[in-house]
């Protein structure tokens, strides 16, 4: 047991989103900033060897020399859904060893795909198992809370740019059903939460984990994901080297922009202005009717999301 021979212990910290709550801002930081993160105390872990699952290869266009470049750990619950629990493990033991090796009290993941584990506990509780066989003697989990409002329609500009086909009405009427809903694309199942304070308590009585939500707020203040890493540091450490480099892009595209690009998903077409020159009779008439649609369930959408804060 490395963590009984070298006397103290390191505890796991699963930044787990949710989505757009500027977390790949964070990734990106903990990323450039490693080294001064490992100064004050914290493992910011890359994944420094081969899976025996290849699959994770499709992450990097088959590039296998780029696995350690990789800045954020969603990979750990696809490889966890593929059934390849000894290629999680072995990332948590080496991260375990870099983190006793460099005196590290803290090893802190960050994933916005974990947002899953709010939806299917099962795959939080085999995370929390594989990483106490490892040897950490503590697990945290953290959350971030955006406003309902704020994070639907966030959510709905991005599922554009990503080849989903989606009906907003059917998206906000199982958010009003469910708590969520769920999107399917060629890279996997993810669910996007917006109950988040009882899928919280619930997911806390399964695994048996403390777990933090943060305000998005809370999260951005100073520099995303300041006041966490804050609340890790050394205290004896300064981590102003956080507070820089890396801002949250808040551009938004335009409405039409949106439905232009839903319009294509549907089709099968590519984003682009040839596109639209070329087929602008079909495409125009389809993306005028999605916004008559949007705006005719505005209210609809503030009354849901209203519940959620």
């Amino acid at each position: 047991m490395i963590r009984l021979m070298l006397g103290f212990d390191v505890k796991l910290i699963i930044h787990a989103g949710t989505h757009k709550t500027a977390t790949t801002s964070f990734q990106s930081k903990c990323m450039h900033h490693r080294e001064e993160l490992m100064d004050s105390g914290i493992l910011y872990p890359v994944l420094n060897f081969k899976p025996e699952n290849k699959n994770i290869y499709k992450l990097l266009g088959g590039n296998i020399h780029k696995l350690s470049l990789i800045q954020q750990h969603s990979y750990l619950l696809r490889l966890l859904q593929q059934d390849s629990e000894e290629d999680v493990k072995r990332f948590f033991l080496e991260s375990l060893e870099i983190a006793h090796s460099k005196g590290c009290e803290y090893v802190l993941i960050s994933g916005e795909d974990l947002e899953n584990c709010l939806i299917d506990n099962s795959l939080a509780q085999r995370i929390v198992e594989i990483g106490i066989s490892a040897g950490f003697s503590n697990i945290q989990w953290v959350f971030t809370k955006r406003d309902g409002v704020d994070y639907f329609y966030s959510l709905y500009y991005q599922l554009a740019t990503q080849r989903v086909t989606c009906n907003p009405l059917s998206l906000i009427e199982s958010i009003d059903q469910n708590g969520y809903f769920v999107v399917s694309n060629p890279n996997g199942v993810f669910f996007f939460v917006f109950d988040l304070s009882r899928r919280v308590t619930a997911l806390e009585e399964k695994i048996g984990c403390d777990i933090d939500i943060l305000s998005y707020v809370d999260f951005l203040e100073i520099a995303p994901g300041f006041n966490l890493i804050k609340r890790l540091a050394s205290t004896e450490n300064s981590i102003d080297y956080f507070k820089s480099n890396v801002a949250v892009n808040r551009t938004k595209a335009s409405l039409d922009s949106i439905e232009f690009k839903y319009a294509c998903n549907y089709l099968s077409l590519d984003h682009s202005q040839l596109t639209f020159d070329l087929h602008k009779d079909l495409l125009v008439p389809i993306i005028n009717k999605r916004l008559q649609l949007l705006d005719s369930i505005k209210v609809k959408i503030e009354h849901v999301m209203s519940q959620y804060g």
